[in-house]
């Protein structure tokens, strides 16, 4: 088990997990990001999460909608210089969890001046920014 610690934006948090996966500028999951950013007309520096649920339908045509897409997101209270990668979770569709079906991606935003710490069962930190 991981122990995560971030420090964001005056906000501290720290969650376990069995694992932790960090996505910097050159992966496709932070163009992505920069794609939802700009979806919102928002400036990703200004952003501490984007908030994305996709659309689901009922059938192979994409004509019976069962769940629009959405895009939402929490802003920063002090915005920072460059974002310079970020951190995902999936979180699984009530009912549809089971074939693989997210309900909502959530990006977590980390910036200059942001802190992660990751320590392991031994409490010995094996990342850190």
């Amino acid at each position: 088990m991981l122990t995560i610690k971030i420090i964001q934006d005056g906000v501290t948090s720290i969650t376990e997990s069995n694992s932790f996966v960090f996505y910097d500028e050159t992966s496709r999951e932070y163009k992505e990001m920069l794609r939802l950013a700009d979806k919102l007309k928002e400036k990703p520096t200004t952003l501490n999460g984007i908030y994305y649920t996709q659309p689901m339908y009922g059938d192979q045509e994409c004509k019976e909608v069962i769940r629009e897409e959405s895009i939402y997101y929490s802003a920063r209270n002090n915005p920072t210089d460059k974002i310079i990668g970020m951190m995902i979770d999936f979180i699984p569709d009530d009912e549809h969890g089971d074939q693989g079906i997210e309900k909502e991606i959530a990006y977590s935003l980390i910036g200059t001046g942001d802190h992660i710490y990751v320590t392991n069962e031994q409490g010995k930190t094996v990342f850190n920014i």
